[in-house]
């Protein structure tokens, strides 16, 4: 019997599944986009700035290129974005301000609240994947995400308990099952989540990049990540108050990272 291929979308209010891999007999692997919003930049009219969250299927995938039919240009962003962009096994990472993002350009018409605009992702070896952004209120240079570990927007520095900032050591072992992220740190607690995030000094959580491109938040000093797909990769852990701000010493904000290669 000849194998076919399969290749499967599903778009249901926003939220995009692709489902791949296959051959008959082969389990399907699903990456799913959620929360896609364009953001407008000021002052640069048809442009404008994608965040978005992935959930990856048990396997690896890297984010290849991205496009949208209703602009001029579409790539990826970021200050500390570096080749590949890998999305590890099981992992929910996502484009953000304060790590890779999309960034569209020369788009027609007016980027109006509510307005829809399609994007799709190439990701290897998942293949495309189609959402649709939805234009949202536009970028504030000065807001939560854009200050946050990157230290790219000016701030009053913070600092932790007594006036002291935490200090941040980091190791990442490559193991059969993916990546072990084990951390050092002082002058620091941990707090979860909480629905009104309030600055206390000395508590807060940590920010996992990988390559600059956003992985997910930390609340212990051991981390796991799922497996990568080959590529040499730099895993970065900034250390943030509950209001998502840097934390800063003299040297500016409290960051460690560690160099990996995945054969």
């Amino acid at each position: 019997m000849r194998k076919l291929a399969i290749l499967l979308v599903i778009v249901i209010a926003g939220v995009t599944i692709a489902l791949t891999g296959g051959w008959f007999g082969e389990q399907p692997e699903p990456v799913t986009l959620s929360s896609v919003t364009a953001s407008p930049l000021p002052n640069q009219p048809g442009a404008a700035h994608v965040y978005l969250t992935i959930e990856n299927g048990t396997q690896p995938n890297r984010l290849v290129s991205v496009s949208s039919p209703e602009a001029a240009e579409a790539r990826f962003a970021g200050m500390a974005m570096a080749e590949p962009l890998g999305l590890p096994a099981g992992g929910k990472p996502s484009l953000s301000a304060d790590g890779v993002y999309i960034e569209l350009s020369g788009i027609e018409g007016e980027l109006v609240e509510g307005r829809l605009i399609p994007i799709s992702l190439k990701l290897d070896p998942a293949g495309d994947t189609t959402a649709m952004a939805r234009v949202g209120k536009p970028v504030d240079p000065h807001a939560g995400h854009a200050m946050m570990a990157m230290g790219d927007m000016p701030m009053e520095p913070l600092q932790g308990a007594g006036n002291m900032p935490p200090a941040l050591g980091l190791s990442a072992t490559v193991a059969d099952a993916g990546i072990v992220v084990d951390l050092d740190i002082s002058n620091l607690t941990f707090d979860p989540d909480s629905p009104n995030p309030v600055h206390v000094p000395g508590h807060g959580h940590g920010h996992l990049y990988l390559n600059g491109l956003k992985l997910q938040r930390v609340y212990s000093t051991h981390t796991e990540i799922g497996a990568l797909p080959p590529g040499s990769y730099t895993l970065t852990v900034s250390l943030n108050t509950n209001t998502h701000q840097a934390y800063e010493d003299e040297n500016g904000p409290v960051a460690a990272s560690a160099n990996i290669t995945i054969d």
